[in-house]
């Protein structure tokens, strides 16, 4: 059996895609809904809304907190307003296991034709590296951005593509290949991605956030050619909205 690396996990998230009753109550329900969000936002529990394009709700309501219990509670008082839950999706932070680890490094250093304390150098530079990247994978502080684009996804599994069939040095290269064509999108693109096997019917959650709908656009268009998506990818249903405080959007479109 080829040995994996063991997936490390971090935050609970739940996305909500919330509509609100129209007419008189409209009013009272958002009323309720902001005080609840105030009520649990804090720093160890995250929460952004943000008013959706198109038809199929209002508002997505994404939260993200250590404490699965929390996240539950937080959803079970919402349940308990006027409003419809029109989806949800319950996914976790977690780390790649495609991620490369310090053995693979430190191999690939020392290969290199330079002084010893010039390598122990370039491992603490990436031993630095990871401490952030992992800290930013598992214990995301989301940064204000204007749009948000989610959408779950899953690996094929038929005959002629199956990518739990392939060795887990194939599937690291697909990996790997894919992450090296995401990071073009360094500085437009923050891309979180969320673990759901067994959580949902999908095996992972993308939420997209940036500051230009046309960054979403390129970014899950090149994707579309890399082969991990091209050949094993499947998408679900993509949700496209504006990051907003609730307070502003129920105040402008008040009934």
């Amino acid at each position: 059996m080829e040995e994996q690396l063991e997936t490390k996990t971090g935050l609970f998230v739940s996305h909500l895609m919330v509509s609100l009753p129209s007419g008189a109550s409209r009013h009272d329900v958002s009323t309720e809904l902001i005080a609840l969000i105030d009520k649990y936002r804090s720093k160890d529990f995250q929460i952004i809304t943000a008013s959706v394009f198109g038809y199929e709700c209002d508002v997505l309501i994404m939260s993200l907190a250590k404490d699965a219990n929390d996240v539950w509670q937080f959803e079970q008082d919402i349940k308990k307003l006027e409003l419809t839950i029109e989806d949800s999706f319950f996914s976790v932070t977690e780390l790649s296991e495609y991620t490369t680890t310090e053995q693979e490094e430190r191999a690939r250093v020392e290969q290199l034709e330079v002084p010893q304390d010039e390598k122990d150098s370039m491992m603490e530079q990436w031993l630095a590296r990871m401490a952030i990247y992992e800290k930013n994978r598992l214990f995301p502080e989301l940064p204000p951005k204007e749009y948000i684009c989610f959408y779950p996804m899953s690996k094929k599994r038929e005959a002629h593509a199956n990518w739990y069939a392939l060795s887990f040095e194939d599937r690291a290269k697909y990996m790997r290949n894919h992450g090296t064509l995401g990071r073009k999108y360094s500085g437009k693109i923050l891309q979180l991605i969320t673990g759901a096997t067994g959580l949902t019917d999908w095996e992972w959650g993308v939420s997209l956030f940036s500051d230009s709908l046309v960054d979403i656009k390129d970014i899950v268009y090149d994707m579309r050619f890399d082969e991990a998506s091209a050949l094993y990818g499947e998408f679900g249903h993509f949700t496209i909205a504006k990051i907003i405080d609730l307070n502003k959007l129920f105040s402008k479109f008040k009934e």
